[in-house]
């Protein structure tokens, strides 16, 4: 949760006022071996690890698109959730060069994200979406649940995307039409990208 918040001052959808409020509870009801910690200290030391928790899990996905994908000139349609959805858009912002983003596709499902940064993105959030609605500057729900009495707050990705008729629909919808710009995707000779298609025929 703390990482998502961060993640979330970071886009720029919470302030760095209300992520340290967040910081601070939790940071005063932490074990008594770090309750003498100075508050900036306890600040940093989250920061830190935060930052590196985040930046090692892009280290590690970025590398499987080049090598699984991009480098053999396969086009990637990553389908995304929860805040798997910040991850895919810190993905597609570190995409380089910049013309592999032409190869990238991302479906958003429940994302707590403010957009879908990819050219060619959307998103399905469920309106009863107890997790994704109430996050501070989050798209807004775009297709209804079957049920909005749901213990799981309609969110999770099998039991309340896939398991009802509205959601499921827009995902398959979605995905079709990102595909199908994926493939239509137009070449200029000398480019990476034509370059990419003749290794790719």
């Amino acid at each position: 949760m703390l990482e998502t918040f961060y993640q979330l001052k970071n886009s720029g959808q919470i302030t760095q006022a209300d992520f340290f409020a967040l910081v601070d509870e939790l940071a005063a009801k932490t074990a008594a071996d770090v309750k003498d910690t100075p508050l900036e200290e306890m600040r940093k030391i989250i920061i830190d690890a935060l930052s590196q928790t985040e930046q090692s899990n892009i280290d590690a996905m970025l590398p499987k698109y080049y090598l699984k994908s991009l480098y053999k000139s396969h086009r990637v349609l990553l389908v995304s959730h929860s805040q798997g959805n910040m991850f895919a858009n810190r993905i597609y912002n570190s995409i380089m060069p910049k013309e592999y983003q032409n190869y990238f596709a991302n479906l958003q499902v429940a994302s707590p994200a403010s957009s879908v940064h990819a050219k060619m993105g959307k998103y399905v959030t469920n309106i009863g979406d107890g997790v994704i609605n109430p996050s501070p500057g989050s798209m807004e729900g775009n297709v209804h649940p079957d049920s909005y009495v749901n213990l799981d707050l309609n969110h999770p990705f099998v039991s309340s995307y896939l398991s009802y008729k509205e959601p499921v629909e827009k995902i398959l919808k979605n995905m079709k039409e990102l595909l199908e710009n994926l493939n239509k995707k137009e070449t200029k000779k000398g480019t990476v990208e034509y370059r990419g298609v003749l290794v790719h025929k």
